[in-house]
């Protein structure tokens, strides 16, 4: 799998480390990633190379980088292409990637501009609002587009953080500034001293990116960071009150963490990010920092820290708008979802799925099954020809298992999905499920009974194309109008 993404003091490096995240959950499922990067002070290399990938230094103009990439793989890996490749540059668009169909069979384009042609199998954007017209005209008919905060490419530090909880405090004692990678404009020192201003007592913790060049202000009570990892930057997070911060992918960590945050524009593609999440109510757009100052970002501050309402809202509704596991959805989309027979193999498998105290609580019958029923269950649909039963799993392990039974002319589908995975797969393993038991029996019509208050059954089945067609004492009836394309 190839990435090509640059980094440097003026690109920043939320691509690139959007990129190892992607990387390193693709590695641990056993896909090797290889990264292509033009040199320049801070390329991609001093990240990727110290996370121990591969990485090829560009220097040809960008219409023969296609060349160079392959000239310099080894013959092995030259044989065949790449099973993807990754673009996450906004200078590189139709043209570049019309000139890559050489060196993979898939490209997937990590976007936030919706803004070129983009010629490709996936786009993911992570963006809040974004939305698929946003792409008419920009992509094929049948490329997938993955949008919206549910696919933020999270380091996993932040996903595991969630769970440490957060209470807004009643006094900002505690002020956490991190303006990205590069911060060309020094909004570090302005954040500084405008906390300092409004806020004299409180600790500040300043986060430095690798290519920040500046000397913002010291003294009493002010911490610098230089360069931190994700562990150390998600415990910043989790003990800040509030944040001073640009409009980057950290932006998406922020949220994730649920972090009260003052956002602020270093860069043209986070006027959308900045904006929308201040429509949201998920932090407060302090514009440009062309237009920032000391005193106009100190009143900020001071009107923040005095409204302890407003920041628990405003905390609850960033939580509330990313998960943290966007990275599991995306490797999904890459991996793909293989489906087979279920066999009494499977047996514990299936009964502990079945036994999950949600998959119980979404059930028609909500007891817990006994293993010996269960076998004696899955002996008699295993031999009836009118169930089919398959389990779907790829790199990171059994996904879950879709049932298909058939009466009259129809076949009701029911899905179970491990509760690890749960969330992130569904509409995949769903979609897969489909298309076998569409191969084998084309003309019979799918239908699903969901109850009326779970709500990610009724996302996943209508996702799948299914159409609610009546309710009856709690049950909802849904009829599949086609094979659509689903979302997990």
């Amino acid at each position: 799998m190839l990435f090509r993404v640059d980094a440097s003091e003026t690109i920043g490096t939320g691509h690139i480390v959007r990129c190892l995240t992607l990387a390193s959950e693709l590695e641990r499922r056993g896909i090797e990633p290889w990264f292509a990067s033009r040199s320049a002070p801070g390329h991609a290399t001093d990240q990727a190379g110290a996370s121990g990938h591969t990485v090829t230094l560009l220097g040809s103009p960008a219409s023969a980088e296609a060349v160079t990439i392959r000239s310099q793989m080894p013959i092995e890996v030259r044989r065949k292409p790449f099973s993807v490749l990754v673009m996450d540059h906004y200078g590189l668009g139709a043209e570049w990637l019309n000139g890559a169909r050489q060196l993979a069979t898939r490209r997937l384009v990590i976007d936030d501009l919706a803004d070129r042609s983009l010629p490709c199998e996936l786009v993911v954007n992570a963006n809040l609002g974004v939305v698929p017209a946003d792409y008419e005209g920009l992509v094929e008919p049948e490329t997938r587009l993955l949008l919206g905060t549910r696919y933020a490419l999270l380091r996993p530090p932040f996903r595991a953080a969630r769970g440490t909880g957060r209470r807004t405090a009643g006094e900002v004692t505690n002020v956490l500034i991190t303006m990205g990678g590069s911060d060309p404009s020094d909004a570090t020192t302005i954040a500084v001293r405008a906390v300092r201003s409004a806020l004299p007592s409180a600790r500040i913790e300043v986060v430095l990116g690798t290519l920040y060049g500046g000397e913002p202000d010291g003294g009493p009570g002010i911490r610098f960071h230089r360069a931190i990892g994700g562990e150390a930057m998600a415990g910043l997070m989790v003990e800040a009150d509030l944040a001073i911060g640009a409009g980057g992918t950290t932006s998406w960590e922020r949220c994730a963490l649920g972090l009260p945050t003052i956002v602020v524009r270093i860069a043209r593609n986070q006027d959308a990010i900045a904006q929308r999440l201040h429509e949201a109510g998920a932090a407060v757009d302090a514009g440009a920092t062309e237009q920032l100052d000391v005193a106009t970002l100190s009143g900020l501050i001071r009107r923040l820290a005095d409204d302890r309402s407003t920041r628990e809202a405003m905390g609850d509704r960033a939580r509330n708008l990313v998960d943290g596991r966007g990275v599991d959805r995306v490797a999904h989309h890459i991996d793909g979802v293989r489906v087979r027979r279920a066999s009494m193999a499977d047996a514990r498998l299936l009964w502990r799925w079945a036994n999950d105290p949600d998959t119980r609580a979404a059930s028609f019958a909500s007891e817990q099954i006994p293993y010996p029923d269960h076998v004696r269950w899955l002996q008699e649909r295993l031999a009836d020809r009118s169930c089919l039963l398959v389990v779907g799993w790829n790199a990171a392990g059994p996904l879950g298992q879709v049932r298909f039974d058939r009466r009259d002319g129809e076949a009701e589908v029911s899905v179970s999905v491990a509760p690890e995975h749960r969330g992130t797969v569904g509409g995949l393993l769903l979609e897969s499920a489909m298309r076998r038991f569409q191969r084998l029996f084309p003309q019979v019509m799918l239908v699903a009974r969901v109850k009326n208050d779970n709500e990610p059954s009724r996302r996943l089945f209508v996702g799948a194309g299914f159409q609610l067609v009546g309710e009856s004492q709690g049950v909802l009836l849904y009829h599949a109008s086609a094979l659509a394309d689903t979302t997990p």
